[in-house]
């Protein structure tokens, strides 16, 4: 009997012992959020957590801009073009072909002479510069009253949570009706404000310190601009 037990014990050890089943591995599904399209302008960073869904098509980021919902996730988005020429802060004066012609030659003349004293003198033309561009220094030169005149792109992006970009235009205007002596004009276009200075890069705003070098070219600006209102 031990040897029959034996023999029963070594035939069971001998037995192969099944294989535990393996857990299959998850194949990861790319997250469409994440996707881009083709050729579209990438921005930096990722979709901040302050972003307000407002359905699954729009959602708002933290300074107002909209962007379609399905780029939530994503770590970089394309930059969203405004289509939308002329946004609603255009009041009190009508858009003009010939006054923007007027505009685009006035900015290249007054960029062209700025930058032929910087190269010259780069800490003397700084203090006597004839324009500055973009919202933020705008916005300052108006409230240090240096600026004599305010181009305003008519096609600016929307930005409609507080602080956002309506709120920096809207508070760049009224400064500018605000002060005294500050001609406000909107014309061209961002893309076109650019061009005119010369630069590749799209400009929302302009504020003219000095027009010396182009100062018929921005009283005609000035005479077309009065003649425009007297006409509406």
């Amino acid at each position: 009997p031990a040897t029959a037990t034996s023999a029963a014990t070594s035939a069971l050890a001998a037995e192969p012992t099944p294989a535990a089943a393996a857990t299959p591995t998850p194949t990861p599904t790319p997250s469409p959020a994440a996707a881009v399209p083709d050729g579209g302008v990438m921005t930096n960073g990722a979709v901040d957590a302050a972003a307000a869904v407002i359905d699954d098509k729009i959602m708002i980021t933290r300074n107002g801009k909209r962007i379609p919902g399905k780029y939530v996730d994503a770590k970089q988005v394309p930059k969203m073009v405004n289509k939308v020429k002329v946004r609603e802060y255009v009041t009190q004066q009508r858009l003009d072909g010939e006054l923007d012609q007027l505009v685009f030659e006035m900015l290249g003349e007054l960029m062209k002479f700025q930058e032929r004293a910087r190269i010259q003198d780069p800490t003397k033309a700084k203090l006597r510069r004839r324009l500055v561009f973009g919202l933020r220094e705008v916005k300052r030169g108006i409230k240090a009253n240096k600026v004599k005149c305010v181009v305003v792109a008519p096609n600016i992006d929307e930005g409609t949570m507080a602080g956002g970009l309506d709120d920096v235009v809207n508070e760049i205007i009224t400064l500018a009706r605000d002060a005294e002596d500050c001609h406000i004009i909107f014309a061209l276009s961002k893309k076109k404000m650019g061009k005119a200075l010369g630069k590749h890069i799209r400009v929302s705003a302009i504020g003219i310190y000095s027009a010396d070098g182009a100062y018929p070219l921005y009283k005609s600006v000035l005479k077309r601009l009065e003649k425009m209102q007297a006409e509406a």
